[in-house]
């Protein structure tokens, strides 16, 4: 169950233009029941529910001076970010029955939060050339992390609240050659703090516990790109990316043994990959796409787990793709998506090679349709349907198959 408010404010002057916004999520209840041993039948049996309610907060402040200095437009802005959550888990008699709560076995939770700012320089060095330079400053705080589980030594925790801050310089440019092409090259640093789950959510999924780290430090990338973007007639696009990253920091979950598998930061890591992108408009009458994604990643340092070193990273694939189109014809409208996901890997030995069962994250082509009718202005009726062709594979859990949906919408 779950709550979301988002709110935007828009203004323009002659001289600047201002943004405001905001978005709150608030998690009432996100649970699951697990069987507490192999002895839990269909019919019932004891088990455990596990209940994480969480909140979070994303705010951000922008400002734009177009023409604050000749040639120059300045971009500005604060955010800022929170987030909280608490893991609980209670014994089940009934295993049937999330609403029948028993004893307390483990709690666990804590808050982030981050506050950034940055600001940005577009410097039209010529006609057909733009540079920016920009800069960005986090700082970011995780406190009032606590772990209770009754009965075991050591409990209850309570963890020392942790700081930490980062400045991101990017540069980039932009170069139109000739009136139907554009290049364009970057180079930056990113910053990402470890997320609440991260740092104090531990969960069971079949024999296998995912445990959270409240020891975990911020990664950091170091990445590049350059690409090539080509219009060769009306309506068309063509594009082209190479981009490398190295990481420092990693989180990533090592796997401990068979049943335990922990979140760590890891010593670095490397990756580099194309990205391609084709795309056919036709007027206001529809649209033709297609994108290909190439990823080639692995750590490259590690010192909490030597099998991992030459090992692809976790949950990315190797290859991901997806084609469609959309077409609108009078009241009419219809379309059409197929996408392709590589291979992933759970195991951070890359050890989890056999696919079609329970936890593989097995490489998946899926399709999806829709057709809309809209009899009055602002009124719509959709019919889409999901997995059009009833693909049977694991993304973890067994993924649904076909599915329909209905949709009446009233846009006022």
């Amino acid at each position: 169950m779950q709550n979301s408010f988002s709110s935007a404010y828009d203004r323009k002057g002659e001289s600047y233009a201002l943004r405001l916004s905001a978005g709150y999520i608030d998690t009432l209840k996100s649970w699951y029941v697990t069987p507490a041993s192999a002895s839990a039948l269909r019919s019932g049996g004891a088990g455990k529910v596990s209940d994480t309610p969480a909140s979070s907060l994303n705010s951000e402040a922008q400002l734009t001076l177009p023409e604050v200095l000749p040639r120059h437009s300045l971009t500005g802005g604060l955010s800022y970010r929170f987030s909280e959550a608490e893991t609980s888990e209670n014994n089940l008699a009934d295993w049937r029955d999330e609403q029948a709560k028993g004893a307390l076995t483990y709690r666990a939770g804590g808050k982030n939060a981050d506050v950034g700012a940055y600001l940005q320089d577009e410097i039209r060095l010529h006609d057909s050339l733009t540079a920016y330079l920009a800069a960005r400053g986090d700082w970011w705080r995780t406190y009032d992390g606590a772990a209770q589980q009754p009965g075991t030594a050591g409990y209850p925790v309570a963890y020392a609240a942790r700081t930490g801050s980062a400045l991101s310089p990017k540069a980039s440019l932009v170069y139109n050659p000739i009136e139907k092409t554009t290049l364009r090259a970057s180079a930056g640093r990113s910053f990402r703090s470890p997320t609440v789950y991260e740092l104090y959510r531990t969960w069971t999924s079949g024999t296998k516990v995912y445990q959270g780290n409240p020891d975990l430090d911020p990664e950091t990338v170091d990445s590049w790109d350059a690409g090539v973007e080509q219009r060769p007639w009306q309506g068309l696009k063509l594009g082209a990316v190479y981009f490398e990253n190295r990481m420092k920091d990693l989180v990533y979950r090592r796997t401990v043994n068979a049943s335990l598998l922990i979140y760590e930061n890891a010593g670095e890591a490397f990756g580099k990959g194309w990205e391609f992108e084709a795309e056919q408009v036709f007027g206001t009458a529809g649209r033709l796409f297609a994108n290909l994604t190439l990823n080639d990643a692995e750590i490259t340092r590690n010192p909490a787990s030597a099998a991992s070193v030459g090992k692809r990273l976790q949950d990315l694939p190797e290859k991901m793709y997806s084609f469609g189109g959309d077409l609108k014809a009078g009241r009419f409208s219809f379309g059409a998506l197929g996408r392709y996901v590589g291979k992933r890997w759970t195991s951070d030995a890359n050890t989890d090679t056999v696919d079609g069962v329970y936890s593989s994250r097995d490489p998946y082509f899926t399709a999806e349709a829709r057709a809309g009718w809209s009899p009055l202005e602002g009124l719509e009726i959709s019919l889409a349907v999901q997995n059009l062709f009833d693909k049977v594979y694991y993304d973890y859990y067994l993924a649904p198959g076909r599915s329909w949906f209905a949709e009446l919408a009233w846009k006022l």
